[in-house]
C-alpha cells in the first residue's frame, strides 16, 4: 500500500543509522572501556541536538503543507 511504500526509506535510513552506531561502537570498543564510556556520554547531547532538529523540520513541513493546502503561496 501506499504507506508501506512510504514508510520502506525511513525503516531503512534507522537500519543504516543503526548499523553505523553498532559499527562506530565496535570500533571504539577496540579503543578501551573509557572510549566507550566518553561515547555513551556524548551520545545524550547528540540526540538531544537530533531530537530539537527533528522538532523543527517536522514542524516547519506541517506548517509548508497547510500553506499549500490552502493555496497560500505567500506563506509558502
Amino acid at each position: 500500500s501506499v504507506i508501506a511504500a512510504l514508510a520502506l526509506p525511513i525503516m531503512g535510513s534507522s537500519l543504516l543509522q543503526f548499523t553505523y552506531n553498532l559499527i562506530d561502537m565496535i570500533w571504539v570498543g577496540k579503543l578501551g572501556s573509557n572510549a566507550v564510556a566518553s561515547i555513551g556520554s556524548s551520545s545524550l547531547y547528540v540526540n538531544i541536538g537530533n531530537a530539537i532538529n527533528a522538532l523543527v523540520v517536522i514542524g516547519t513541513g506541517i506548517k509548508v503543507a497547510h500553506a499549500i493546502g490552502r493555496k497560500d503561496n505567500d506563506e509558502v
